[in-house]
């Protein structure tokens, strides 16, 4: 379910509002409001495109995404603790988790499976029961044999 990976309306537009309708209304009454509101949608679509992209087998024809995706797919194929940024690496260099290149980035041993390894499904099997699946420590297909030619 994309819902699971990206906001679902339910509980991204709840959130938008009570954030815009104090600071709008505050700030310029209901027009104030009307523009904030516009200006969180906006924002927020453009953060789930990005985000989308991020996550699907497609390679974006615009350089700057190119650069969002692939520093971005370090922080989930790499190691989980660099590389935040959806579409801004800012917080992460401010905070020092910003790595640039996969060569100097250590390859972290929990980077697919979040440190819920065989020991911790059996202390909490109802995660491994929600998702079908038994801890991995590999992504999906990379422990399987290649066909020969």
């Amino acid at each position: 379910k994309l819902e699971v990976l990206f906001g679902a309306p339910l509980n991204t537009i709840p959130t938008m509002l009570i954030i815009t309708f104090p600071v709008g209304y505050y700030l310029d009454g209901w027009t104030g409001f009307a523009a904030g509101l516009c200006t969180a949608l906006v924002t927020t679509c453009v953060y789930e495109f990005c985000h989308c992209i991020q996550h699907l087998n497609y390679k974006p024809k615009n350089r700057f995404v190119q650069k969002l995706k692939r520093d971005h797919l370090l922080h989930h194929f790499q190691n989980e603790t660099v590389n935040y940024g959806i579409v801004s690496f800012l917080a992460d260099e401010l905070f020092n988790s910003y790595v640039p290149n996969a060569k100097d980035c250590p390859k972290s041993p929990t980077v697919f499976n979040l440190g819920y390894d065989l020991e911790q499904a059996r202390r909490y099997p109802w995660v491994m029961e929600l998702t079908g699946a038994p801890p991995r420590d590999k992504p999906p297909g990379a422990a399987q044999e290649q066909p020969s030619a």
